[in-house]
C-alpha cells in the first residue's frame, strides 16, 4: 500500500526543516501500518522460503532414502546369495565328510575281517605246529629212552 500524500505538505526551499519535523504527522500511523505490512510480508516471505527449504530438504531426503533403500536391498540380496552359497557349499562339504567317514568305516571293517581271518589261520597253523612238535618230541623222547636202554644193555656186557 503506497504511502498517503494527504498529510504531507511539500516543503518549499524557504521552509524551515524544524517546522516540518514539529508538524503533527499522520505518517507515524502509516509507518506503523507499513511496518506491520512489511512484517507480514516478511513473515509470508519467510514462510514461503521455509516451505521451499522444507520441500527441497524433503526431496533431497526422499532421494537419499531411495538411494539408500536401493543399496540396502542390493546388500540384502547379496547377503542372501552369500548365505545360499554358504549353505550349499556347507552341505557339499558335509556330504563329502560323510562319504569319507563311510569309506573309513568300510575299510576298518574290511581290515578287521582280514585280521580276524589271519588270526584264525595263524592259530590253526600254531595248533598244527604244536601237534607236530608234541609228536616229534614224543618220538625224540622215545628214541632217547631207547638209546639209554641200549647203553645200559651194552654196559652189562663184559668185554672179553
Amino acid at each position: 500500500m503506497p504511502p498517503s500524500t494527504k498529510s504531507r505538505q511539500p516543503t518549499s526551499p524557504g521552509t524551515d526543516i524544524s517546522s516540518v519535523a514539529a508538524q503533527p504527522s499522520i505518517d507515524s500511523g502509516i509507518l506503523a501500518l507499513l511496518a506491520k505490512e512489511m512484517k507480514l510480508s516478511s513473515g509470508k516471505k519467510n514462510k514461503v522460503k521455509n516451505a521451499k527449504m522444507i520441500r527441497a530438504a524433503r526431496d533431497q531426503l526422499e532421494k537419499l532414502l531411495s538411494t539408500r533403500s536401493g543399496l540396502l536391498d542390493q546388500t540384502q540380496s547379496q547377503l542372501a546369495s552369500y548365505a545360499q552359497e554358504y549353505s550349499t557349499r556347507r552341505a557339499q562339504d558335509l556330504d563329502e565328510i560323510r562319504g569319507l567317514w563311510t569309506a573309513i568305516v568300510q575299510r576298518r571293517e574290511a581290515l578287521s575281517e582280514l585280521l580276524s581271518s589271519e588270526e584264525k589261520t595263524a592259530n590253526q597253523l600254531e595248533l598244527g605246529r604244536e601237534k607236530d612238535s608234541v609228536a616229534h618230541l614224543t618220538q625224540a623222547k622215545a628214541d632217547c629212552e631207547e638209546q639209554q636202554r641200549i647203553i645200559e644193555a651194552l654196559g652189562q656186557i663184559t668185554p672179553f
